[in-house]
């Protein structure tokens, strides 16, 4: 199937949007887990879990049971 550029964009900033929304949830409930700052040299870990990221998987499902609150 047939994509334009402006398509593209439109797609990815939706997924960037919902990688956003769910990481702030979880960062609510588990700060310790889902920091909102990436220490100097660990930069890179926000593409590392964008490209990981799954809409259909809730991002603290790995969570073990003792973690959660």
């Amino acid at each position: 199937m047939a994509q334009s550029l402006d398509e593209f964009i439109a797609d990815m900033k939706t997924q960037m949007e919902q990688f956003s929304s769910q990481y702030r949830e979880c960062h609510a409930r588990h700060p310790e887990m889902f920091p909102l700052t990436m220490e100097t040299g660990n930069e890179g870990l926000w593409m590392e879990f964008f490209l990981e990221f799954d809409p259909a998987v809730p991002m603290d499902a790995s969570i073990q049971p003792s973690e959660r609150e």
